[in-house]
């Protein structure tokens, strides 16, 4: 698979959740997602899920060992936090403010991480 390839199915992936909701108490079914919970060592479900939705996304379609890679988290020690996973690319050298289609987006607020997702368009500043 080349990138481009797989940056549409990211995207393609992505544009097919558009509508979900989370349940009562923050439950997603993305938190119930077998390689999720093996990335992340624990099942972070009723947690805030844009972090669990973002890790599912590279989880479903590249498969454990590449989400892993991708995310910059190792195997049973990630982070269903914005902040920590910020800070995994950040460690890595990985985090820029120009994000691609594709890559992982995280928000920043007050100078940290609160919010994140996969970018699946935009034009300058702005992304979808």
């Amino acid at each position: 698979m080349t990138e481009q390839q797989a940056i549409e199915k990211l995207v393609n992936w992505c544009n097919g959740e558009v509508g979900y909701h989370e349940g009562a108490g923050n439950w997603n079914k993305y938190s119930e997602n077998p390689d999720v919970i093996k990335l992340l060592g624990w099942k972070p479900q009723n947690e805030p899920w844009c972090d669990t939705f973002t890790d599912a996304g590279f989880c479903i379609n590249f498969g454990l060992e590449n989400a892993s890679k991708m995310t910059y988290q190792p195997i049973g020690k990630g982070s269903a936090a914005c902040r920590t996973s910020a800070k995994f690319f950040k460690d890595a050298g990985a985090f820029y403010y120009r994000p691609n289609v594709g890559d992982e987006i995280f928000f920043i607020s007050g100078g940290a991480s609160n919010h994140q997702g996969i970018v699946t368009g935009g034009s300058g500043l702005s992304v979808t």
